[in-house]
């Protein structure tokens, strides 16, 4: 199952580069400790620190990417053996003046239990001068039929810190 999601990911990234290929690509990468690593609401590392790191390209609007955190699940065993979520995500992300939109796909792996499931997201963000920013954000799981949204600030601190 994972070498077809892969493959698949192979496949649109070959089509997308045909389209891009007058973009300079570029890369991102970024590492980093959280102090409780929390996805909609619940603990996905029994309320511990996580290290998280992430590798993304782009080029033009087109990006894609895998980001990666430690896990502790608390409960079961099924759920317990898992130490390392990769989440491999593709997108596009256009920004028109000021709001910048992003229509991307999660894929969400395990290290033990493989392939869990994967997400649609439609996020805008709004910078608020150079105070912060606003934004927004709507998932959908076709495999569970769930639905999350939720809306974000940020404040920025002296060019260095972000809450």
């Amino acid at each position: 199952m994972i070498g077809r999601i892969l493959g698949g990911i192979a496949v649109a990234g070959v089509l997308a580069g045909s389209a891009v290929a007058q973009q300079r690509p570029e890369l991102s990468y970024g590492i980093g400790v959280t102090s409780n690593y929390i996805h909609k609401g619940s603990t996905q590392s029994n309320d511990n620190p996580a290290l998280q790191g992430y590798v993304e390209g782009s080029a033009g609007m087109f990006y894609g990417g895998v980001w990666a955190s430690t896990v502790d699940f608390p409960g079961g065993e099924d759920l317990g053996r898992d130490r390392v979520e990769f989440d491999i995500y593709a997108g596009i992300r256009k920004t028109f003046d000021l709001l910048t939109i992003d229509a991307s796909y999660y894929r969400y792996l395990y290290d033990r239990s493989g392939d869990c499931c994967g997400e649609f997201k439609l996020a805008a963000s709004y910078p608020m001068a150079d105070l912060g920013s606003l934004g927004a954000e709507l998932d959908y799981d076709p495999s569970g039929q769930t639905k999350w949204g939720k809306l974000g600030a940020e404040i920025y601190f002296a060019d260095v810190w972000t809450v």
